[in-house]
């Protein structure tokens, strides 16, 4: 049983909205830059080299849940 799953993503989880809501509270602001720059375009984590990685936190195969 995997413990954390790691996924390369192509969009942006709608999960990101929680944990940038928390992020919020908690003083951050790094996960607005993101949500910001992808809705923009100026950054799609897609120039070489780059990609944008998501964390999953496997609770069934039907519903998982992102943490980071």
């Amino acid at each position: 049983m995997k413990l954390i799953e790691i996924q390369k993503i192509t969009r942006l989880p709608a999960e990101v909205l929680a944990l940038e809501k928390e992020a919020v509270a908690e003083g951050f602001r790094f996960l607005t830059r993101l949500i910001s720059e992808w809705h923009s375009g100026t950054n799609r984590f897609n120039a070489p080299g780059e990609c944008l990685m998501a964390a999953y936190k496997p609770a069934s195969h039907r519903n998982r849940r992102t943490i980071s």
